[in-house]
């Protein structure tokens, strides 16, 4: 199954912190259902929400959909492949200690 996978690397880190995957079906009715300030400082640091998801609707094949670095923070947007049963993973520092 195909995925809309989210990774945010935060200071410069090697492994993303959170990383977030979402089926490509759902990807569309979710993209609609972000509160509207919250898009607002997506858009303002480069991510257009619906764009993204016209992009991973249209791009069939994994891969790298946008590769953002900002002051040292790096967020990565791809479509992957994601194991069937695992609809949405999200993890965080504070879920890992």
């Amino acid at each position: 199954m195909l995925c809309l996978a989210i990774h945010i690397y935060e200071g410069g880190r090697t492994e993303p912190s959170p990383s977030v995957r979402v089926p490509l079906a759902a990807v569309a009715a979710l993209a609609r259902l972000i509160p509207a300030p919250v898009a607002g400082r997506l858009k303002a640091r480069g991510v257009d929400v619906e764009r993204v998801a016209d992009d991973a609707a249209a791009k069939l094949e994994p891969g790298v959909l946008m590769d953002i670095v900002d002051e040292g923070d790096r967020v990565v947007i791809a479509i992957e492949r994601m194991a069937l049963g695992r609809t949405l993973q999200l993890t965080s520092d504070a879920q890992d200690a």
